[in-house]
């Protein structure tokens, strides 16, 4: 516990909230494990420490115009952009972008970071050079595990937790193109074309002339048979295709996806529980805001991979076998031409493919709306139970290099959208993500608890997921499967691991968060290292790393040890709850 400021210490009560009922341990069994784990007060600290530091570096309107890692673009007198140049043992050095680069953020939302060629002009991943980015799967995968915490014994203006929800609570209509969900923001100038916005697109289209001699000479010199990048040629073609006439614009105006539209539609359904959770706040008694989008679900499924052309198969996905009727990534037709509408977006290289980590969130949303003889479901359903037994998991996210994230999001489709049909294959990947942490701690001693993150060479996100993942897959099967000791150990030590990685940082905006002005220089957060959490269709072009993802990761991971989430008998959307006394003391 942060000794030396009192007035934000947890007293932490853990309570019952909705409990399912026939759990097979008891409920004094869980009660009594709720209890020993509320004395350890750096668990403690820690929530309380991520907390505020997710709350602080929301982005919101803030005063002048300060960095669009924290402040909104559109609101108020905007932000500034930033550039960060990463050196090997140095701290990241923030420097003002030029005039013209003008992100756009949204309220409510959290920044990431996108490195560019990463394993070609970086460190470990880790690029000289940096910018922040926008997109949808940060702020949803943010808000996921503040439906782990109840704040309704609270005055409305204290709820921490249910603030951020409410900020972020409409972040997915602005990533809304159409019927489904997209990865990015539409584009200021352009809003026909969505893309990153803290890149400038144009910039490339006034030297389009000099593309077929420099422009392809670099391209063919820093990608072809390089390790896991494009072919050389489909980059050129890019800006040589006749149709292409907006070349970058259009080049990195990305369809609507599963994935993306699948989470926004997981949070549709999870946040149907704070209507009777906080009955005393009108916000959350208006129909308005709690539409969900049946439509979206509809589109996912005419997109799967059935009967397509050979020429269309991405080859990096043959894992999967032929024909395995599983979803597809891209709300796209795959035999268009590439450049032949570029209203609804441009595949990546041409190509659809078939993601194990997309098809776990497709499966966890539609179990969610009960939706269960949806076309696609079962299939995507053996398509995860082949990628676990033959153990092509650690491969077949192909839009995420971070390996942790498939167990972390096949488990949370098994416990959370309460898929019973998954449960013999959660006990093998059971006994897959134990022997990874036995290897990986014997390969570093010094990272004993910690689970490898594959191309991701930090392990703090990696250990976070996986814990999430061990969670989620409950003591019952690690009985099952006879490993409850290795399970409990592996718990154990990785939750101690996390709490010995925390770093601690100052609050930027504590009065924002309505802390008292008295106190606010005693308020401080926690936060834990990026780790990469998504790529290009060919990684080596660019990752994606977010502070407040991992930060939120770890946050999910050491809650749902607080509340026993391994024993069992408690969902997202129907379980124990946090119960947060005096959090912080508000204004």
């Amino acid at each position: 516990m942060n000794k030396g400021c009192p007035r934000y210490c947890i007293t932490a009560m853990i309570f019952l909230f909705c409990m399912a009922t026939g759990s097979v341990y008891g409920q004094t069994s869980i009660d009594s494990v709720m209890e020993a784990r509320a004395d350890d007060e750096q668990i403690m600290a820690s929530i309380e420490g991520a907390l505020l530091y997710l709350a602080d570096r929301q982005i919101k309107d803030l005063p002048g115009k300060q960095s669009a890692l924290i402040d909104a673009s559109e609101l108020g007198d905007g932000c500034r952009g930033q550039v960060f140049l990463n050196l090997p043992g140095l701290p990241t050095i923030p420097f003002r972008a030029g005039q013209k680069e003008k992100p756009v953020n949204q309220p409510g939302a959290w920044a990431g970071m996108v490195h560019l060629l990463p394993n070609r002009i970086g460190f470990k991943g880790i690029s000289v050079l940096s910018k922040s980015d926008f997109n949808h799967f940060i702020p949803l995968s943010i808000v996921y595990p503040l439906f782990l915490f109840d704040e309704s014994q609270h005055p409305i203006g204290d709820r921490l937790a249910a603030r951020m929800l409410k900020n972020a609570w409409n972040v997915s209509l602005a990533y809304q193109r159409g019927v489904a969900y997209n990865f990015w923001l539409p584009l200021k100038q352009q809003p026909e074309f969505s893309g990153p916005s803290t890149f400038n697109l144009n910039f490339a289209n006034r030297y389009r002339h000099q593309v077929d001699k420099g422009y392809t000479d670099f391209v063919r010199n820093m990608v072809m048979g390089r390790g896991n990048l494009p072919d050389g040629e489909w980059m050129t073609s890019m800006a040589k295709e006749v149709e292409n006439q907006n070349w970058t614009l259009a080049t990195f105006n990305i369809p609507n996806d599963a994935d993306d539209t699948a989470l926004a539609l997981a949070f549709q359904s999870v946040r149907q529980q704070l209507k009777e959770q906080y009955p005393d706040d009108g916000f959350f008694d208006l129909p308005d805001n709690f539409v969900y989008n049946h439509e979206a679900l509809n589109v996912i499924t005419e997109w799967r991979d059935l009967n397509r052309l050979d020429r269309y198969e991405d080859g990096r996905d043959s894992w999967k076998g032929k024909n395995s009727g599983a979803f597809l990534t891209w709300l796209k037709d795959e035999e268009l031409a590439t450049f032949e509408d570029l209203t609804t977006g441009v595949i990546p290289l041409g190509k659809n493919n078939v993601d194990g980590v997309v098809n776990a969130n497709v499966l966890f949303a539609m179990s969610l709306s009960q939706a269960s003889d949806t076309p696609g479901y079962r299939e995507s359903i053996r398509l995860i139970e082949h990628a676990i037994n033959n153990q092509t998991w650690p491969e077949c996210g192909l839009y995420y290099p971070q390996m942790m994230m498939f167990p972390y999001t096949a488990s949370r489709a098994f416990r959370d959208g309460n898929i019973e049909e998954l449960q013999p294959a959660m006990g093998v990947l059971l006994q897959q993500l134990l022997d990874m942490q036995a290897v990986y701690g014997k390969l570093n001693p010094n990272h004993k608890g910690a689970f490898p993150g594959g191309e991701d060479h930090t392990d703090q996100l990696s250990t976070a997921l996986a814990l999430c993942a061990l969670m989620n897959i409950s003591l019952d099967v690690a009985q099952k499967n006879k490993l409850e000791y290795r399970y409990r150990m592996a718990i154990n030590r990785g939750i101690q691991y996390l709490i010995n990685k925390r770093t601690k940082t100052k609050l930027l905006n504590p009065t924002h968060l309505g802390i008292n002005p008295s106190q606010s220089k005693k308020a401080v957060g926690f936060h834990w290292q990026e780790g990469i959490y998504f790529s290009s269709s060919y990684r080596d072009l660019a990752h994606w790393r977010s502070e407040a993802f991992s930060t939120a990761m770890v946050l999910e991971a050491l809650s749902k040890y607080l509340l026993a989430w391994d024993y069992g008998n408690a969902i997202i959307s129907q379980g124990r709850k946090l119960e947060l006394n005096n959090l912080v003391k508000l204004n």
